[in-house]
């Protein structure tokens, strides 16, 4: 078989002439254009496999031969790849007909070898007439006529490495590209058999494109209609690896889509791919040119007529500033094909688009109608059922799914589920509304006959303050993440039959239910129960806060008197206690009341009084506390007498479970023990201690049985413990934060922090094998001691100075089995610490749908090494002092984590680091152990599809990152370079130059910047490029950016930081857009455009004054609105920000002869927002005029000068880390002549004018020695219009005046300010547009007038070719003298 063999393709359009060429180093060929099939509204392209054919066809041998065929300038295809066509038998004649000679050559593949990127713009479009574009990025196969029966067709076009398809600046927002296209960034097949496989991953780029109808498929597509053959090799269009589809500033128009899985049609037919990212922002789908009413962006595949388009591993859609009618996380298998379409033929549903991992989707600032977490069998969720033939196929996620609702999104519904038969979630579906910005109208568990076999839940992040106002319909679970403070209606309506309420943080809610069960597993403020019917509320391991009066018959009143809680009212009887805590709020209580109450409560569940006890003075004494450790009386203090019944021999054994506020011991007493089997509960106060010792001596506290300190539902949250502790069996930190002097963990025993918990712990000492569990909190410890033995930790933990011993291994998380969970840890280690030779294991174990965030982790800040450390599966290990964030970042986007091929285990290093046998020192990064082995000492290896991200930041001439005395680096690990970097210098990762290292093609840099270049001996050395060569147009300040990258300090660091992209999944676009925005703050949030547009305003209000009332008068006018620039220019790439704002205005006008005269005053503000690079500016403005109106002959002449002024405060968030400000003023002069006509059934208007606007923006500095110059420059606009007016009386006498006012405003002189900057001793000069060429204003008014008074209401839209629109609203009031 003859294989075609090419170098790695870079392929640009060079002449299209009839078709479309390429140009490669070897060759060039054309394609023609090709006629295709009507879409089908959802399934995007999948065509009968006749229509395929009919389409074109093409003879391609080795590139030597190419027949012209048939050239249709109607519709255009284009491919990425090499392309085959042998052309079915029974369709030969035809084929041949049409497009000349296509006799199969024996044996010949059109396969590709090495990466292909694909790049496409306006420009190559325009050259040809077409109204539909098909585009591959990879290779397409139609057909044969070789004997297909035999099953050694050779109907391959195969790329074997990754693809890369880029669309890039096609139209414009207000003027959309005729381009109509469909997309696929993997291969196609055409017919019954061939593969077009993509052996590699798929990245698709597409930016600044505005179509009429765009459509955008992640992988291949496989048309196959029925087998012809029996043994025909199936048609497989699949992506082996991974598809990432970019999308920035676009409109795909309404009827547009994203489809990030594969496309296939027709039984025996495959488009599979391993996994998906999408990641849009500012996409949009407003140009309606057709009647669509469905606009989507979808994580899985679509499969027709039993065709099989699965997601092999995870979903992630990261969707920003966007606004699609829907968001589906999983694929489709429905034919909603046409009856035409089917031609007669039965309706057969796709086999399989099913997710096979999990499905991550976040929406941030965006408008979606409707949110889907699985896939859709039936089309009932669009309103567009259909039954098919023979089954549902299945559409499912076998995984988890996270939704994320972020920033000011709007999201109309969220189902949790998918869309019909066979669209389970199969794992658990949680909606995350991060903070009370996000408007939710409903949330769906299970529907349309899909359900979530896990747990529907809906969480609130910790961001969350606020009520949220939206229908819950079959949730099982509602969350309030730490922090979270949400108000809600727990009813009928949204309890359904069983909810659980849960988390750290707090609900608010009366509780009204006469039907369902409520299941409290987290913290509830109740001020109000109605419980009835059958209703339920089971207090579990949460906590319920209420008064008495909810739960018993008789309450403790207003002076806290009552001793008797009588019986459990109406509300009690329907609470079922299980554990957990009820805390009453009251304000006053008494101790007989307490006992009273705590006998009506049973199953363990805890009652905390919050109010002041009336009816002990003083402490209690310990022999007359309850026995009862599910009492806590949170301002009670207990003393303990030496003559105490508890004192034996200087000790005081508690042999009873209570829980207070602190316990006090008399002097004599020199310890006191807590008893087996016995709790105490102390919750402090005011950092009270909480069991003082009077008397000198040495103290003693030992723990038998369990020490809590803190409890979630008590008003007092901290405390101290100054004497030593000695731990035998529990102790734990509750729901506060308390501080602990010394502990002793002895065999067996368990730190255990909670309930959002703090333990700030001075010294600890570990012996025996014993566990620190702070899974819901956090223990920090001063100085921690290992004597002997294996011990874990679970949860955030944090050692200053960590002693070890050569025989004890610290686990880090914990692997689980059948009967408990895997638990992940998050060990640091400070840099004074001697570690002795001990192990250190990481290792929980991994789940599908697990990312970074769910691995164990080990923070190490010692350059030497003196520990065996060893991350295993599921974990990571941080050398250095420097923050994770960099390095998190780069799994999800440019690393998978987990799954079949993912990363398992990760290594961060910022410091050069010795790992040797003479410090007892080791390292092994290798996901595939569960289990501890001890490596060899001065041994460092990491095993495959490990990572390490090396940041060299602090690395010396010639110093090696890692020093060890051996290596064992696995081919399939990779290295990624991040970091302060010099021109020309040579860095080393390794001391070893021969050994078993990483290769130079495992060596990867972060920053676009700097060039790699492997030495082949460990060593890398690093080049400069110029910012201009590689940004390009993309960046305005390369000159900046070249200055910071040769600085020394903190400027080389600022820039290095801006550049560097640690994903590798960042586009050069974004990179730029984020570095000018740091250098030219204000230019990012348009504020040359916001002082000019708040000086025309100003302008407009004084200006339609002017031409009304003639009278002497007093006005006032109340103004708000909202501007958005989609796109409006700049030296580089347009800018994209939305202005809100609002104010008043005020004046007075009088009479002097034949002149009106009047002044105005304006004040007000208002906040913009640039979301593409995370900035804000926060402003005022104010504004004076003088302004008057004359008539010369017929004509009447309106004149005024002004003066307006901007204050920024502006900030930009993340690496630029900008707070700064700056005034803007604007000098404003302007005329119009105008003439009122009265036509008889109305007044005509017309009018010309001339106003001359000077924009002055004083110079600031942005911070990190970034200096922004003074900046000016001088528009003259011309407006040309008119005004239509109607005057009606009211029977009561009132004048009612409806107005429109249109006008076109051309502008002349300057449109855009040049914005010099200055930083490390360079200059850029930035260049922003501020004013359109013309723009367009309307006015809709109408004005109601007494005999003094004048009341108006108007409203206005304007656009401007910059991409611009205005929406304002303007209500004025008028008294006449």
């Amino acid at each position: 078989m003859q294989e075609i063999t090419t170098r790695p393709y870079n392929l640009d359009f060079i002449d299209p002439g009839g078709g479309v060429s390429f140009e490669n180093s070897y060759n060039s060929f054309s394609l023609n254009a090709m006629k295709k099939k009507t879409l089908t509204k959802l399934s995007v392209a999948l065509i009968m496999a006749l229509g395929a054919l009919q389409a074109n066809a093409y003879q391609h041998n080795g590139f030597d031969t190419q027949v012209d065929g048939l050239i249709d300038d109607d519709r255009i295809k284009l491919v990425g790849a090499d392309y085959i066509n042998n052309g079915p038998k029974e369709f030969a004649d035809q084929l041949k007909e049409m497009y000349g000679d296509h006799e199969w050559t024996s044996g010949y593949d059109a396969n590709t070898e090495g990466n292909v990127v694909f790049n496409l713009s306006q420009a190559t479009l325009d050259k040809s007439e077409f109204s539909k574009a098909y585009i591959y990025g990879a290779g397409l196969v139609y057909g044969s006529i070789s004997d297909a029966s035999s099953g050694t067709s050779n109907n391959n076009a195969k790329v074997k490495g990754n693809v890369e398809l880029n669309i890039r600046d096609i139209g414009s927002q207000s003027a959309p590209h005729k381009l109509d296209g469909s997309v696929w960034g993997g291969g196609g097949v055409g017919t019954f058999t061939g593969d077009a496989t993509v052996d590699g991953n798929v990245t698709i780029n597409v930016s600044n494109v505005y179509a009429t109808e765009l459509e955008i498929n992640g992988g291949g597509r496989a048309d196959g209609g029925d087998p012809e053959f029996e043994n025909a090799p199936p048609a497989t269009a699949s992506v082996t690896g991974s598809v990432t589809i970019n999308v920035e500033n676009s409109d795909f128009a309404q009827g547009g889509a994203i489809y990030a899985g594969g496309d296939s049609w027709g039984e025996n037919t495959f488009a599979n791919v391993g996994s998906v990212l999408v990641k849009a922002d500012n996409l949009t789908f407003n140009n309606s040119a057709y009647d669509q009413d469905l606009s989507i962006i979808m994580g899985g595949g679509i499969a027709m007529d039993r065709g099989t388009s699965e997601v092999l591993g995870g979903v992630v859609l990261d969707i920003k500033n966007s606004n699609p009618l829907y968001v589906m996380g999983g694929g489709s298998t429905q034919n909603d094909a046409d009856e035409d379409e089917l031609d007669g033929g039965y309706r057969y549903n796709g086999l399989s688009a099913a997710v096979k991992g999990s499905v991550d989707i976040t929406l941030t600032d965006s408008t979606v109608q409707t949110v889907i977490a699985s896939g859709n069998t039936s089309g009932v969720i669009f309103g567009d059922e259909s039954t098919p033939e023979a089954g549902y196929g299945d559409a499912s996620v076998a995984g988890n799914v996270t939704i994320t609702l972020a920033g000011n999104s709007s999201v109309g519904k969220v189902y949790l589920a998918g869309s019909g038969e066979g669209s389970n979630v199969k794992g658990d579906s949680t909606l995350v509304i991060e903070n009370s910005s996000v408007t939710v109208s409903e949330v769906h568990g299970d529907a349309f006959d899909s359900q979530v076999e896990g747990t529907a839940k809906v969480a609130f992040g910790s961001e969350y303050q606020g009520t949220f106002a939206g229908k819950l319909i079959d949730i099982e679970e509602l969350e309030a993440r730490d922090g979270a403070d949400v108000t809600l209606a727990l009813n009928d309506d949204n309890v359904g039959d069983a909810l659980t309420v849960s988390g750290a943080g707090l609900f608010n809610s009366d509780v009204t239910l006469s039907s369902g069960t409520v299941t409290l597993n987290g913290n509830l403020n109740a001020s109000s129960l109605n419980l009835s019917g059958n209703s339920q509320l089971v207090i579990n391991t949460g906590a319920l806060t209420t008064t008495t009066d909810q739960i018993f018959t008789i309450s403790l009143g207003e002076d806290g008197t009552a001793t008797e809680a009588g019986e459990l009212n109406g509300n009690g009887q329907h609470v079922t206690f299980t554990g957990g805590s009820i805390a009453f709020n009251d304000e006053f209580y008494n101790s007989f009341y307490a006992n009273s109450a705590a006998g009506l409560i049973s199953g363990g569940t805890r009652l905390v009084f919050n109010g002041t006890l009336v009816d002990v003075e003083g402490d209690l004494d310990i022999d007359d506390v309850v026995d009862d450790g599910n009492t806590i009386h949170s301002n009670v203090d207990v003393s303990i007498g030496k003559d105490s019944d508890t004192v034996e021999g200087g000790t005081s054994t508690i042999s009873k479970s209570f829980g207070v506020s602190s316990i006090k011991v008399a002097d004599g007493i020199d310890e006191v023990a807590i008893d087996k089997d016995n709790s105490i509960t102390l919750v402090g106060g005011d950092d009270k201690e909480l069991i003082s010792f009077e008397g000198e001596g040495e103290k003693a506290i030992t723990v038998d049985g369990s020490l809590q300190l803190g409890d979630a539902a008590s008003n007092n949250t901290s405390g101290k413990l100054s004497t030593a502790v000695t731990v035998n069996g529990e102790m734990s930190v509750a729901g506060g934060t308390y501080e602990v002097a010394d502990v002793t963990m002895t065999e067996g025993s368990t730190f255990n922090v909670k309930d959002n918990g703090q333990a700030n712990v001075e010294k600890m000492t570990l012996s025996g094998n014993s566990t620190i569990a702070s899974d819901a909190g956090h223990t920090s410890v001063a100085d921690m001691t290992i004597k002997n033995g294996n011990h874990t930790v679970t949860g955030s933990v944090e050692v200053a100075n960590l002693t070890g011993k050569d025989d004890s291994v610290m686990n880090v998380g914990t692997l689980g089995d059948e009967d408990t969970e895997s638990r992940k840890g998050s060990l640091v280690i400070g840099a004074d610490s001697k570690l002795n030779g001990m192990g250190i294991f990481l290792d929980p174990a991994w789940q599908d749908g697990m990312t970074i965030t769910d691995a164990s982790s080990l923070v190490f800040k010692k350059a030497t090494i003196d520990a065996k450390i060893v991350a295993g599966e599921n974990s990571y290990v941080v050398f250095g002092d420097s923050a994770t964030n960099d390095f998190l970042s780069v799994f999800g986007n440019q690393v998978t984590w987990g799954g079949e091929n993912g990363v398992l285990a990760a290594a961060y290093i910022s410091q050069a680091i010795t790992v040797s046998a003479a410090d007892q020192g080791a390292l092994v990064v290798d996901g595939s152990l569960k289990a501890y082995q001890a490596p060899a000492a001065g041994s460092v290896v990491f095993g495959k599809n490990s990572v390490l991200v090396a940041d060299v930041s602090s690395l010396t001439s010639g110093e090696a990152l890692i020093t060890a005395d051996t290596f064992n680096v696995d081919s399939a690990s990779q290295a990624i370079i991040v970091g302060s970097m010099k021109n020309g210098e040579t860095y080393r990762l390794t001391d070893d130059t021969t050994g078993n290292i990483w290769t130079d093609d495992q060596i990867k840099s972060g920053n676009a910047l700097w060039g790699i270049t492997g030495n082949g001996d460990g060593s890398f050395t690093v080049n400069l490029e110029d910012a201009g060569m590689i940004f390009g147009d993309l960046m305005q300040g390369s000159e900046l950016a070249n200055a910071g990258m040769v600085a020394n300090g903190e400027a080389n660091d600022y820039v290095n930081a801006l550049l560097t992209d640690v994903s590798g999944n960042a586009s050069l676009a974004s990179i730029a857009q984020r570095f000018d925005a740091a250098m030219n703050v204000g230019g990012a949030l348009s504020i040359f455009t916001n002082a000019y547009d708040r000086a025309r305003d100003f302008r407009q209000i004084v200006r339609s004054e002017s031409s009304m009332d003639q009278e002497p008068r007093l006005w006032a006018h109340v103004m708000g609105g909202k501007t958005k620039l989609d796109g409006i220019s700049s030296g580089a790439q347009d800018i994209n920000t939305e202005t809100d704002h609002y104010g008043i205005a005020i004046g007075a006008e009088g009479k002097i002869n034949n002149f009106s005269l009047g002044v105005a005053l304006a004040a007000g503000s208002g906040d913009t927002d640039n979301d593409d690079v995370d900035a804000k500016d926060e402003f005022d403005y104010y504004g004076i005029s003088v302004y008057g109106r004359t008539t010369v002959g017929f004509v009447d002449i309106l004149g005024d000068v002004s003066a307006t002024l901007l204050k920024s405060d502006m900030k930009m968030k993340g690496i630029a880390d900008i707070d700064t400000d700056t005034d803007t003023t604007v000098y404003s002069a302007g005329i119009q002549a105008q003439k009122t006509l009265n036509l008889g059934w109305a007044e005509l208007t017309p009018f010309v004018g001339m106003d001359i606007y000077h924009v002055r923006s004083d110079g600031y500095s942005a911070g990190h020695g970034v200096r922004v110059e003074d900046s000016n420059a001088t528009a003259i606009e011309f407006p040309i219009g008119a005004k239509i007016a109607k005057s009606f009386e009211t029977a009561g006498g009132m004048n009612i005046k409806p107005t429109f006012e249109l006008a076109v405003v051309p502008t002349a002189a300057d449109r855009d300010i040049d914005s010099k900057v200055k930083f490390a001793g360079a200059s850029s000069n930035y260049n922003f547009t501020f004013a359109d060429d013309i723009q367009v204003r309307s006015q809709l008014g109408v004005e109601a007038a007494t005999d003094k008074f004048r009341f108006g209401l108007n409203a206005g839209y304007n656009w401007g070719n910059e991409e611009r629109s205005d929406v304002a609203i303007e209500a004025r009031m008028k008294y006449l003298f």
